[in-house]
């Protein structure tokens, strides 16, 4: 009796294990699948025969896939894991965190094209005729967040293969990905890095279209706008991170553009010569656009 017993259980063990097997080959692959198919896409991003929609709709479409990649990268992290643990129980366990790893790259690779695709066709969507400029406006800000959420996944990616090669897994296999996450990382920072200012006096700032001739600021999205449309010299392109001031030489000095106090101040002493910015995460969080009135005498 003890010996069918241990038969059958044996045999239960024996076809759940094969059961297991089965579905984490199904699963493998589907991924293989995925991943190539999202390299062939990014490989059309790449290259820039990748269509998109450009259109407000297209834009959100896109920004919505992001969001789902985001979701799918946390998950195959955890992933990771999980299966990290399982190491010293399954010989070929590091097979299947390698694909997943790969997985992981060509989502982030994909998200990363993409947000560097739409930034650069957004001035073409700001010019598109009877578009809403306050809506293009929250579409770039979506688009910055997403940036960021992504640049913050390179952290918490980093921390994962740091804790693999603990583990003894062999990542050189995955070499060509990460060379190629480091180029879409260092795309996405130029992106999040460039600012844009201009400065004048008021009626300079009423002739350039910025402001109105009662004073009032016509508004963020009418700023960018005018950007996209503008000669080349009317905004200056700065880097964030290599600007801490910028020259004024005015009697008085208005920001016109949103920034929040404490994170700039104004130096000199009779006149007004610089604009110190203190804190610049703060300074530019709401606009990458910075406007000034100043009065010359």
């Amino acid at each position: 009796m003890n010996y069918i017993k241990s038969t059958l259980t044996l045999t239960l063990a024996i076809l759940i294990l094969s059961g297991c097997d089965t579905k984490t080959k199904e699963e493998n692959t589907a991924l293989k699948a995925e991943i190539m198919a999202l390299q062939e896409e990014n490989d059309m991003l790449a290259i820039g025969t990748f269509e998109m929609a450009l259109d407000i709709d297209g834009y959100r479409s896109m920004l919505a896939e992001i969001d789902q990649s985001l979701a799918a990268i946390d998950a195959k992290n955890n992933k990771v894991k999980e299966l990290t643990g399982n190491i010293a129980e399954d010989a070929y366990v590091e097979e299947d965190i390698l694909l997943h790893v790969e997985h992981i790259h060509s989502i982030m690779a994909n998200s990363k094209h993409k947000i560097a695709k739409m930034n650069e066709n957004l001035e073409d969507l700001r010019q598109q005729e009877g578009v809403d400029e306050e809506v293009i406006l929250e579409l770039e800000i979506a688009l910055y967040e997403a940036a960021n959420e992504i640049m913050a996944r390179d952290a918490v990616i980093e921390i994962m293969n740091e804790q693999l090669i603990v583990e003894e897994i062999d990542l050189s296999v995955l070499a060509e990905a990460y060379g190629e996450q480091t180029a879409l990382t260092l795309a996405l920072y130029d992106i999040l890095n460039t600012a844009f200012f201009y400065i004048g006096t008021k009626q300079e700032l009423i002739d350039a279209g910025i402001m109105e001739k009662e004073g009032g600021f016509l508004g963020l999205g009418r700023v960018k706008t005018l950007a996209a449309n503008a000669d080349d010299e009317l905004f200056i392109q700065i880097a964030i991170d290599a600007t801490d001031g910028i020259e004024l030489v005015c009697k008085e000095a208005i920001l016109i553009t949103s920034h929040p106090e404490g994170s700039y101040e104004f130096s000199g002493e009779d006149d007004i010569t610089d604009l110190l910015i203190l804190d610049k995460a703060a300074f530019w969080d709401k606009s990458d656009f910075l406007v000034v009135e100043i009065v010359k005498e």
